[in-house]
């Protein structure tokens, strides 16, 4: 599925951290565990908006017959799968010529898990915090699946991306969902049914 994410999406994904908006959509009563989780949204929105500003035919990490990532290596944000892991890197956050991440099996450390691929209704584009809470919504909505714990009570946290105004009116309907250990700890194996 291709993601289209031009610089815009990063401007506007600031404004909205810095209007607080965003940050409601994590607040929970949880002793500022919502606070941490905005700064990682906004690092990793940061990250996967300079990757996704051009599509991309990166090498990709080896998979095996199943589609499961089996070494490490670079994949283009447009062909990331449901439960790839990767790492944020401090030079995707710090480059502006990143396309991809670097993605790596599951087995191995990482910092996040793809859990969801959706893409939204082909509707006129419904505004940018609507857009985002409904992607926001949907992510917590499909958690527990993939999980096997409630959102509410996880360890992990999401973070997703999702089209601007601009990338809506190019076809862009496409976001994704992925999850952290709220801790910034690395993740070790799959999330896929940890209950965790």
């Amino acid at each position: 599925m291709p993601i289209q994410l031009p610089l815009r999406l990063l401007i506007l994904m600031i404004q909205l951290l810095l209007s607080q908006r965003l940050s409601n959509l994590f607040r929970r009563n949880d002793g500022g565990r919502h606070r941490l989780a905005v700064t990682l949204v906004l690092s990793l929105a940061a990250a996967l908006m300079l990757i996704g500003c051009s599509s991309t035919n990166a090498d990709e990490a080896p998979r095996d017959d199943e589609g499961s990532l089996v070494g490490v290596g670079e994949v283009g944000i447009n062909r990331l799968r449901l439960g790839d892991c990767f790492d944020q890197g401090s030079d995707v956050v710090s480059s502006t010529s990143v396309e991809a991440v670097q993605a790596v099996p599951c087995d191995e450390a990482h910092d996040q898990e793809v859990f969801y691929l959706g893409a939204l209704p082909e509707d006129d584009y419904p505004g940018d915090q609507v857009t985002a809470d409904l992607v926001a919504e949907q992510c917590i909505a499909v958690f527990e699946t993939y999980v096997g714990s409630s959102y509410a009570e996880s360890e992990l946290d999401i973070a997703y991306i999702y089209p601007s105004q601009d990338s809506w009116g190019d076809g862009d309907r496409g976001y994704v969902c992925s999850l952290f250990d709220v801790t910034l700890e690395s993740l070790e194996g799959s999330m896929r049914g940890a209950a965790r």
